[in-house]
């Protein structure tokens, strides 16, 4: 795999970063690619050396990004493999309420 490969088959966008930390931020994009599905069930997650080197960022961040997938049951480890996505329920799909329903109706 050279270099130029993305890291993610999906843009990563930690725009957050100065609101809400460079963990916080990559936590938060992981988190909704799950939800969202673009990181499906059973997907290995990448090197956290990987991603570190791919967005700059300091391996211990990226490790404590996972670290918070782990505790909220989006990510499974097992000790010598590779971190994958836990069976999490996708997002629900965003609905807009029909014209009578809701407070005003």
């Amino acid at each position: 795999m050279t270099s130029t490969e993305p890291v993610f088959a999906f843009p990563l966008d930690l725009g957050a970063v100065a609101a809400s930390g460079r963990t916080r931020a990559l936590h938060e994009a992981l988190r909704d690619a799950i939800l969202d599905r673009r990181l499906r069930a059973g997907s290995e997650l990448p090197s956290t050396r990987r991603v570190a080197n791919a967005y700059g960022l300091a391996r211990n961040t990226v490790i404590a990004a996972y670290d918070l997938l782990v505790a909220e049951g989006y990510v499974v480890t097992r000790a010598g493999a590779k971190a994958v996505v836990g069976g999490v329920a996708a997002r629900p799909a965003a609905r807009t309420p029909l014209l009578g329903e809701g407070p005003l109706g």
